[in-house]
């Protein structure tokens, strides 16, 4: 049998439901309480700045963590921070970094180059990113790394840290300016 509008089956009660108006805002005189508030980015700011931290990659492999990984962090830098700002132009898919970014950054990475390329942002290919200045700063099993990378069109902050993982290096936390 079908229900009825207002009804749940034939032969049972009618569903009663009350409607309640939401309460008026108060405006605050003064200061806000609380924590501050700050109104999400827009698309034009998530675009222009990428942002992405993901710490958490899960516990490693026994004695994994003991030895420190066998790739030299600096050189492993070098082509990361171009490869990134190849990726964000458009010129290389993100996929193609997967083994070295975590799966957080690699998703915001992704998302970050769609929404680029809706907005139509795509460059044409001038010429190979340049990594004009690197500094890396070794802390413990991680590396800070900050690089000016010229992308043909203008000079771009990278930032982003590597940490061992499992015998090798992992982009945790990552900035594009």
């Amino acid at each position: 049998m079908s229900a009825v509008a207002g009804q749940e089956a034939v032969g049972t009660r009618p569903i009663r439901a009350r409607l309640v108006p939401t309460m008026p805002r108060r405006p605050t005189a003064g200061r806000a309480s609380g924590a501050a508030h700050h109104p999400p980015p827009t698309l034009r700011e998530r675009i222009e700045v990428l942002r992405a931290v993901d710490t958490v990659l899960g516990p490693d492999e026994e004695g994994a963590s003991a030895q420190p990984p066998a790739v030299d962090a600096a050189r492993l830098a070098l082509s990361l921070a171009g490869a990134l700002v190849e990726v964000v132009r458009g010129t290389r898919p993100a996929s193609q970094l997967a083994r070295w970014l975590a799966p957080g950054v690699l998703a915001e990475l992704r998302e970050r180059t769609t929404l680029a390329a809706c907005r139509g942002q795509r460059v044409a290919l001038v010429r190979p990113s340049a990594v004009r200045r690197l500094m890396a700063n070794p802390n413990g099993s991680a590396v800070e790394v900050s690089a000016a990378v010229d992308d043909g069109i203008r000079v771009r902050a990278v930032a982003f840290r590597l940490e061992a993982h499992r015998g090798g290096w992992r982009v945790t936390a990552l900035e594009i300016g």
